[in-house]
């Protein structure tokens, strides 16, 4: 059985719908090929409930070299296979690592850390 399945979708806003479910592929872009402006979304097949986790993160600014770290008071629904994952987002003056799992969000904060000063420094 397949992880996932293709929504055919259409319309925007509050215009926006769902025309049909697949899984194939295949069938669903022969469907959107039918319709106006139908468009292919692929989306995971959930087999478990979400858990309630807080968002961790670390942050550190360019300019002054602070560094913080910080767990969001509020929690998200998180699915088991999003638990382990991490975004990084850097704009060059500004890095933050945002994740559910402390451990990985600090080592992802660590290696792009040492990856930043080792660029500064020329190395």
């Amino acid at each position: 059985m397949s992880s996932k399945v293709y929504v055919v979708t259409s319309g925007e806003y509050s215009d926006y719908h769902i025309v049909a479910v697949y899984q194939s592929r295949k069938l669903a872009e022969q469907c959107a090929k039918l319709g106006r402006e139908a468009e292919v979304e692929e989306w995971p097949i959930r087999t478990g409930l979400p858990k309630k986790l807080a968002n961790f993160s670390c942050e550190l600014d360019k300019n002054h070299n602070d560094v913080e770290s910080s767990r969001n008071l509020w929690e998200d629904l998180v699915w088991p296979n999003e638990m382990n994952d991490v975004n990084v987002h850097d704009n060059g003056y500004f890095l933050r690592v945002d994740g559910y799992n402390p451990d990985k969000v600090k080592k992802v904060f660590a290696d792009r850390v040492a990856k930043y000063k080792a660029e500064k420094e020329g190395l």
